[in-house]
C-alpha cells in the first residue's frame, strides 16, 4: 500500500496566484473575510493591499481588478509600502518582514531580529526606511531592507504608524497618545507631549508643518508647526479612526469604525460624512490626488472613488463568505455553485470570473445538477426544488409535498430525475422522483427508514442512495423497489458516485471509502489514510477519482489514479470542503465553507516525504453542533501519550468514554452517537466533552437537539 502523503498548502492556499499553472488555485475568496489592513498605490494604475492570513492582492488597472500574490505566510500583514513598481515591503505579526524586487511576484522573507508584532513601514526612498511595532520597537534600514538596525524609542507603548516628511524629519504615533518626533533620520526620537491619552493609530503630513494623527474614540489631532504642538479636532464620530490621508494642507480624509468616512476641505475645521455603502469597518485609505482614492477593510473589500469621495464603488469583494455545498460543471468553461442562504454562482470561463445569479430565497441550497447548458435543478431546505431552462438566469420553484431537507438531486435526462433527503428531527428519509422534468414529484417507498444524503443513477433503472448508519439503498427498476445494504460501518455516508452499472464508490464519516465492482452487491473497504469526514467523492473513470472533506482543522483533498487502491492526500487549511467535480483527469473544482472555490488545471499534488505532525495540543469544536443524533470531535496531540476523551451531561455525570488509551502523535477524530451503545435515548440539552492528555486538559460544550 502506497504511503499516504500530506502536504500543508501554504497560507490556506489563499495566496495562490490567479495566473498560477499548477496545483490548486483560489477563485474565491480572493481575500480572507477578516479583512485588509493597508493599501499602497505607487502610480494611479498599480497598487497593493495586504491583510489577514498573509493576504496580498495587486492591481495594475487602477483598482478595477485585483489578483492574489503568494506571500508565503499565514501571519496577518499590517502594512505595505512600495518605492517603485518593483521594490516593495510588507510587515506583520510575529516579526514578519518580507520584501520583493519584482512587484510582488516573489516575496523574500527576512528576520529583522524580533518576533513581536510589526505594525507600520515607511520608506523615503529605495534605500532608507523604518518599521515600528510592539513595545516601542523601531527598526531602520539604509540598504533597501537587506539589513535592519534597532533604534531606541524611549517608550514601551505599542507604536502603530510612522511617517517621514523628508529624509530627516519623521513622526511615530502609538498607544496612550504617544507621538514621537525625529529630526535626524530616525537615529533618535523624542516624545512630543499633546495632552491626550487615546490610542493613536495613524499619522500623515501634508507638508513640513501641517500634519494629523487619528485614533480611538474619534480622536483627531492636528499640528501646524511641524509637530511642536498638537490641537484636537472633531469629525462628529466616536468610532475608532484607523487611518488619515491628506493631499494638501486643506483636503483630507479620516476613516474607520463602521463605514466611517469623513472629508475636510478646510484643514479639518469642518468634516463632511461620506459613505461607501460597503458595510465594512475601514482600516486604510490612499489617494493619488484630490479625486482618485481607495479604501479597504473588513470583509476583504476595496472601494474606489474618482470624485473625491462623493461616490465610492466596490472594486474587490468576495462573492460570498457562506458555505458552498455543491459544484457542477457542464463543460470546461460553464459551471455552477450553490450554497447556504440561497446563493447560486455561475461561471462561463472556467471560474476565472464568477457571477451571483438572482436569488429568491434564503433557504440553504445543498445540490445542483444540469443535463445540458440550459436545463438544471437545485434542491435544498424545506423540500425546496427549483428549475432553470435558460442556464440559470431564471428559476422556477417546483411544487413538492414535503418539508424535509433535500440533500442531493440527479437527472439522467431532461425528464427523469430523483431527489433525496431527510427530516432533521429524526432518521426519516425521503426519495422523490419525477418523469416530467420536475413538474410533478412523487415519493418512493424506502424499505428501512434512515436519513438519505446522496443519490446517483447511471440509467433510468439502476440507482443507489447513500445514507446514515452505513446504509445504502439500491434499485434496478427506477425506484419502484429499493433494497437496503448494510456496509461494515455504522458511520454516516455522505456521497456516492458510480461511473457505470458496476463500479461505484462511497464516502462518509471517519474517512471511510468503500468500492463496489458488481453494482453494489458487495462492497470493499479502501484505506483513505485520514479520519476526516469525507463529504464528496467524484470519479471520471475506473481509475481517476477525488474525495474531499473536513471538518475544520483537518480538511483534505484525496486523489487516486488506480481506482482507490491508493489515495494521496493534501491537507488544505481551515475551510471545510463540501463538494468536488472534475471534467477530465486534470481540470476540477472544489467548494466549501467560507465561500471557498478552488480550481486545478493539472490535477497535481505537491508531495512531501513525511506526514505533517501537530506541534501543539488542541481540541476542536464538535461538528455539527447542534447535532442529532451524532457528531464528530477532532483533537490533536504533539507527542505520544495516554489520552482520555469523555462526555458529560450538564450535571457533570459521565455519559460516554470515547477515547481511553495511549495514542501516538497525530490528528484524530472520533464520533459521538447519542443513539448507539450505552448512550441510547439521551435527552436534548447541553453536554460537555473533555480531553486529558499529559498535562493538557480542555473542555468544550455541545448541544443535542432532537
Amino acid at each position: 500500500m502506497k504511503k499516504i502523503i500530506y502536504t500543508i498548502l501554504y497560507s490556506f492556499l489563499i495566496n495562490a496566484m490567479a495566473n498560477s499553472q499548477s496545483g490548486w488555485i483560489i477563485q474565491n475568496p480572493l481575500v480572507n473575510s477578516t479583512g485588509l489592513n493597508s493599501l499602497k498605490f505607487i502610480t494611479e494604475s498599480t497598487g497593493w493591499a495586504v491583510g489577514n492570513e498573509g493576504a496580498i492582492v495587486k492591481t495594475t488597472d487602477s483598482g478595477e481588478a485585483w489578483y492574489n500574490q503568494i506571500s508565503g505566510t499565514t501571519n496577518h500583514l499590517n502594512s505595505v509600502f512600495f518605492t517603485s513598481e518593483n521594490l516593495g515591503h510588507v510587515v506583520g505579526e510575529e516579526g514578519t518582514y518580507k520584501r520583493t524586487i519584482d512587484g510582488g511576484e516573489n516575496w523574500i522573507s527576512q528576520s529583522i531580529g524580533t518576533t513581536s508584532e510589526l505594525n507600520s513601514i515607511f520608506f523615503i526612498n529605495e534605500n532608507i526606511g523604518w518599521i515600528v511595532g510592539r513595545y516601542g520597537s523601531i527598526y531602520k534600514t539604509t540598504n533597501g531592507g537587506i539589513n535592519w538596525i534597532s533604534k531606541s524609542s524611549g517608550v514601551s507603548n505599542w507604536l502603530t504608524s510612522i511617517y517621514f516628511i523628508d529624509q530627516t524629519n519623521g513622526f511615530i504615533v502609538g498607544f496612550g497618545g504617544t507621538i514621537l518626533k525625529s529630526t535626524d533620520s530616525g537615529e533618535t526620537w523624542s516624545v512630543t507631549p499633546n495632552g491626550y491619552f487615546e490610542s493613536l493609530l495613524s499619522v500623515h503630513f501634508a507638508n513640513q508643518n501641517f500634519g494629523w494623527a487619528v485614533g480611538s474614540a474619534g480622536r483627531i489631532l492636528k499640528t501646524t508647526n511641524g509637530g511642536t504642538s498638537w490641537n484636537s479636532q472633531f469629525a462628529n464620530t466616536n468610532y475608532n479612526l484607523s487611518a488619515v490621508f491628506f493631499v494638501d494642507q486643506n483636503i483630507g480624509w479620516v476613516v474607520g469604525g463602521s463605514d466611517v468616512i469623513r472629508k475636510t476641505t478646510d484643514g479639518g475645521l469642518t468634516w463632511t460624512p461620506q459613505y461607501s455603502s460597503s458595510e465594512i469597518g475601514i482600516a486604510t485609505i490612499d489617494f493619488m490626488d484630490q479625486n482618485t482614492g481607495w479604501i479597504a477593510g473588513t470583509n476583504g473589500k476595496i472601494c474606489k472613488t474618482t470624485n473625491g469621495g462623493t461616490d465610492w464603488v466596490t472594486k474587490l469583494s468576495n462573492l460570498t463568505n457562506g458555505t458552498l455545498n455543491s459544484v457542477f460543471f457542464v463543460d470546461y468553461l460553464t459551471g455552477f455553485c450553490v450554497g447556504d442562504g440561497g446563493i447560486i454562482l455561475k461561471t462561463t470561463d472556467g471560474g476565472t470570473h464568477w457571477s451571483i445569479l438572482a436569488s429568491w430565497t434564503t433557504n440553504d441550497f445543498n445540490s445542483i445538477y444540469f443535463v445540458n447548458h440550459h436545463i438544471g435543478w437545485v434542491v435544498g431546505q424545506y423540500g425546496f426544488i427549483a428549475k432553470t431552462t435558460d442556464g440559470g438566469n431564471n428559476w422556477l420553484s417546483q411544487t413538492v409535498d414535503t418539508f424535509y431537507t433535500l440533500n442531493d438531486v440527479k437527472f439522467i435526462n431532461e425528464n427523469i430525475g430523483w431527489a433525496v433527503g431527510f427530516y432533521y428531527g429524526g432518521a426519516i428519509g425521503i426519495i422523490l422522483k419525477t418523469i416530467n422534468g420536475g413538474n410533478d414529484w412523487s415519493a418512493q417507498t424506502i424499505p428501512s427508514q434512515t436519513g438519505l444524503t446522496s443519490v446517483d443513477f447511471v440509467d433510468e433503472n439502476n440507482g443507489w442512495i447513500a445514507g446514515w448508519h452505513g446504509r445504502i439503498q439500491k434499485t434496478t427498476n427506477g425506484g419502484l423497489d429499493w433494497v437496503t445494504t448494510q456496509l461494515g460501518t455504522y458511520n454516516y455516508l455522505f456521497s456516492i458516485c458510480f461511473i457505470d452499472q458496476n463500479n461505484g464508490w462511497i464516502t462518509g464519516q471517519g474517512g471511510v471509502i468503500f468500492h463496489t465492482s458488481d453494482g453494489g452487491t458487495n462492497w470493499s473497504w479502501q484505506s483513505s489514510g485520514t479520519s476526516s469526514q469525507l463529504s464528496s467523492i467524484f470519479f471520471i473513470d475506473e481509475n481517476f477519482g477525488w474525495a474531499v472533506g473536513g471538518p475544520t482543522g483537518n480538511n483534505i483533498i484525496l486523489n487516486t489514479t488506480d481506482g482507490g487502491l491508493n489515495w494521496t492526500g493534501q491537507s488544505v487549511g481551515s475551510n471545510y470542503l463540501k463538494s468536488v467535480f472534475f471534467v477530465g483527469q486534470n481540470t476540477g473544482w472544489v467548494v466549501g465553507a467560507g465561500g471557498l472555490i478552488m480550481k486545478t488545471s493539472d490535477g497535481t499534488f505537491v508531495e512531501d516525504d513525511e506526514t505533517e505532525l501537530p506541534n501543539k495540543y488542541s481540541l476542536s469544536q464538535n461538528y455539527p453542533n447542534p447535532f442529532n443524533p451524532a457528531t464528530m470531535i477532532a483533537y490533536e496531540i504533539p507527542q505520544t501519550g495516554y489520552v482520555t476523551l469523555k462526555v458529560y451531561d450538564i450535571l457533570g455525570r459521565e455519559v460516554a468514554t470515547l477515547v481511553n488509551e495511549e495514542k501516538p502523535s497525530g490528528s484524530y477524530e472520533v464520533q459521538f452517537d447519542s443513539h448507539s451503545g450505552n448512550v441510547r435515548n439521551l435527552t436534548s440539552g447541553i453536554y460537555f466533552y473533555q480531553i486529558n492528555a499529559g498535562e493538557y486538559s480542555e473542555t468544550k460544550k455541545m448541544i443535542l437537539m432532537k
